[in-house]
């Protein structure tokens, strides 16, 4: 659709008062609204930088160091943001992880 043959008109917008502020809560106390939402939760082995040199002449079986311990637990994320640490765990065939620490 090209400019001219759309329809463009200023938004006319509301100043924010305590007023419109008044009505319930977005959960309003119902929690289980949330309960079938996804987000995103990893696990966090370790880090390090290296330079790219290095990086192209990896291959298989190249080791790469990384900046924790072997002991160490591994940080949980939640969205991003750091709600956890836990020890590596195998569930089944998989690996896991089971949570020893919440973060406050």
């Amino acid at each position: 659709m090209e400019l001219d043959e759309m329809s463009v008109s200023k938004a006319e917008l509301k100043t924010l008062t305590q007023e419109l502020l008044s009505g319930d809560n977005l959960l309003a106390g119902n929690i289980d609204v949330l309960k079938d939402l996804k987000i995103k939760m990893q696990v966090s082995l370790g880090e390090t930088e290296i330079q790219v040199d290095k990086l192209m002449t990896m291959k298989e079986g190249s080791v790469v160091k990384l900046d924790r311990e072997a002991n160490s637990p591994l940080d949980i994320f939640i969205n991003g943001k750091l709600v956890a640490r836990g020890v590596m765990v195998v569930v089944d065939d998989d690996f896991g992880v089971q949570i020893t620490e919440i973060s406050s």
